[in-house]
């Protein structure tokens, strides 16, 4: 267990700061397994923060509901507040991890597997057009007491979003208009998932 390496090493500042990464890793899989589960469709998802994550076509999804959307917001939100909390137990004066993030995998799909259609590298390339896999995996990262700061600051950005869907009641706009985001949406509006949408966002 993660929480295991720094009981067992609590003055290894190297060890916290691995411990805080993955926990942020493994909250970036959680939203995108959740997105693929429901089978996000990436048309429209790619224009809007937190869904834009590029996820594998599902051909069997899910129906989701709003209660569903809300639940997926706190589960990320949740996630991102516990690496938070690991990545500031760091000691960020003199630490320092090099990673190659481009050869982490993610088990996207669910399926106990992480291929390497769901590596990190991969979605990485999906958003910024033009990154081959020779550069994404050969991509080492030296993280320092800077990025440690950095980090926090972005779980801190991320979570806000989350915070902010859930501070508003969206039922009517997700029931009217999920269906462009996902294929099955659980609404009263049944002629809404009857037709196809061509149009703009």
């Amino acid at each position: 267990p993660i929480s295991k390496v720094t009981s067992d090493h609590p003055d290894d500042q190297q060890a916290k700061l691995a411990v805080g990464i993955v926990q942020f890793v493994r909250a970036i899989e959680g939203l995108a397994r959740d997105q693929h589960r429901y089978g996000l469709s990436n048309q429209f998802a790619a224009r809007m923060p937190i869904v834009r994550l590029p996820v594998p076509v599902n051909p069997d999804p899910e129906q989701i509901s709003y209660d569903d959307v809300r639940q997926l917001l706190a589960d990320f939100g949740g996630r991102l507040s516990k690496a938070e909390r690991s990545l500031a137990e760091v000691e960020t004066d003199d630490v320092k991890l090099s990673l190659f993030l481009g050869r982490v995998r993610l088990d996207i799909d669910g399926d106990g597997e992480a291929s390497e259609a769901e590596s990190l590298w991969k979605m990485f390339s999906a958003i910024n057009r033009g990154v081959r896999q020779e550069q994404g995996e050969g991509f080492s990262i030296g993280f320092d007491g800077a990025d440690v700061h950095w980090l926090r600051g972005y779980c801190h950005v991320l979570t806000a979003f989350c915070d902010f869907g859930l501070a508003y009641d969206g039922r009517e706009w997700f029931q009217r208009c999920g269906h462009l985001l996902y294929p099955d949406v659980d609404t009263p509006y049944e002629f809404l998932r009857k037709g196809s949408f061509s149009g703009q966002f």
